[in-house]
């Protein structure tokens, strides 16, 4: 399956379960069912990281790199041609709104950079659909991103909506003529 078909596949699954668990009488954040599309999508995209032509390991870290350099050397360009007009501290109460998308560029930059690495490394070392479509990876992943959020003071229901984009990939992969060989790595093949 190709990438977008992933992320399709994904969203509607993911909202399903929250709204199950909210129904059974799990506390569901509401923030969470609002950002579901964006943790189930990479959840969804994440076993592909093995293969350097994948949505996950090409386009997006292209686009995040590109677009975020983009914004900081056209803020950049505005500092330095609004300089030779304003004074320091007017441009430091101009551009100080500004400081937030900084640090998203930043964080779009370094993150574009990692998943082209990782997708690098991966492909060299790992076979397509191999352990990166298991279920032992999927839920390593999935609990990783779980204490990763509540880390940075976000609800741990993220990584279970990463989580079930992973499983609604493995799913997916396993219902193609290829098939998931590796679904049950490392304990059998």
């Amino acid at each position: 399956m190709r990438g977008q078909a992933h992320i399709l596949v994904a969203i509607v699954p993911a909202l399903a379960v929250l709204g199950a668990l909210r129904a059974g009488g799990v506390e569901v954040d509401t923030n969470v069912f609002i950002a579901v599309p964006l943790p189930a999508a990479v959840g969804a995209l994440a076993p592909d990281i093995d293969h350097p032509s994948a949505l996950i390991g090409n386009a997006l870290p292209t686009k995040f790199i590109l677009e975020g350099l983009t914004f900081l050397i056209s803020l950049g360009g505005l500092s330095w041609f609004m300089s030779r007009y304003l004074s320091q501290e007017s441009l430091a109460v101009m551009f100080a709104p500004y400081a937030t998308f900084v640090r998203w560029a930043i964080t779009a930059i370094v993150a574009g950079v990692a998943l082209l690495v990782l997708s690098f490394v991966a492909s060299i070392f790992l076979e397509h659909r191999g352990p990166t479509h298991s279920i032992t990876l999927a839920v390593v992943s999935s609990i990783l991103v779980g204490i990763g959020c509540v880390a940075c003071a976000a609800s741990w229901q993220y990584g279970l909506v990463f989580g079930l984009g992973c499983a609604s990939h493995l799913l997916a992969d396993s219902r193609t003529p290829k098939g998931c060989p590796a679904i049950l790595w490392p304990f059998a093949r």
